[in-house]
């Protein structure tokens, strides 16, 4: 009988100790488990609010353009002043790297929108090298990315089989010092870009046909791309800028750009 009982007592103890191990192992993966989930949340939710914020502020610079100049008919012979400062104040409050704005151009305004673009320059004191490059003053293209040469670009012409007649340069930086050499690149000529900005006019068309559709969601984010040779890619926001009183025409564009590297954690998103 001593035997039987101790017997049974120590089957016991087995059978316990396994559900007990069992029971503790389940809770240990569970606590696990739930940190983990908790700390993807949070970090999820934590990039859907900074990238909620580059949003407002690039509709805030589109909303100011948008009233700066609320006719149609005044782009693209336009330019705010105090751009960069306005634009830089806004990329801080919003934790975006830098605002850019885009006009749209097309062909048969290129030779009017760079002498208007080279006098806005002048008179708003911007360094000489905006806007030129070894070709002089103009709207640039780029023949090949990797070696950075360009040609003056008058017709927007692509290698991607574009479906819009149009050129897209960059007419403000709110880093007009740091980046005066980028001014009146065109970025419609880039494939990257590029479509982003089609997919953007298309979505607003759409919207235009369709009474229920809403332009303030056609905006788009590029893949990452080589924004600046010397500081490696990014990818860029790109907002929509219709004139208040005509606020279902595309004139322009806020891109807003986020950088991949070693910025500050506010921009890995």
């Amino acid at each position: 009988m001593k035997i039987l009982f101790v017997m049974s007592m120590a089957a016991s103890a087995i059978v316990f100790g396994t559900l007990a191990y069992r029971v503790t192992a389940d809770l240990e993966r569970d606590t696990a488990s739930s940190t983990y989930y908790s700390i993807v949340d949070a970090a999820v939710e934590e990039a859907k609010a900074i990238t909620q914020r580059k949003r407002q502020g690039a509709e805030s610079l589109a909303s100011l353009l948008s009233h700066s100049f609320p006719d149609a008919s005044q782009w693209p012979f336009v330019g705010l002043r105090g751009y960069s400062q306005t634009a830089s104040l806004i990329a801080e409050l919003s934790h975006a790297r830098g605002h850019g704005f885009l006009v749209i151009v097309k062909p048969d305004q290129v030779t009017a929108f760079e002498a208007h673009a080279m006098e806005f320059y002048e008179q708003n004191q911007y360094p000489k090298e905006a806007g030129r490059s070894e070709l002089g003053f103009g709207i640039r293209g780029t023949i090949d990315s990797s070696s950075g040469d360009s040609f003056h670009d008058v017709a927007g012409n692509t290698t991607w089989n574009s479906r819009y007649d149009i050129l897209v340069p960059l007419l403000q930086f709110q880093d007009d010092a740091k980046y005066a050499s980028k001014l009146l690149q065109n970025f419609h000529q880039f494939q990257v870009p590029g479509k982003i900005l089609e997919n953007i006019i298309d979505c607003v068309q759409a919207s235009k046909e369709d009474s229920r559709g809403s332009t303030t969601d056609c905006g788009g984010v590029t893949d990452f791309m080589e924004i600046d040779g010397k500081s490696g890619a990014g990818a860029m926001f790109l907002t929509p800028i219709f004139p208040a009183n005509d606020p279902t025409e595309v004139v322009g564009f806020i891109s807003t750009t986020v950088k991949r590297g070693r910025d500050s954690n506010q921009d890995r998103t």
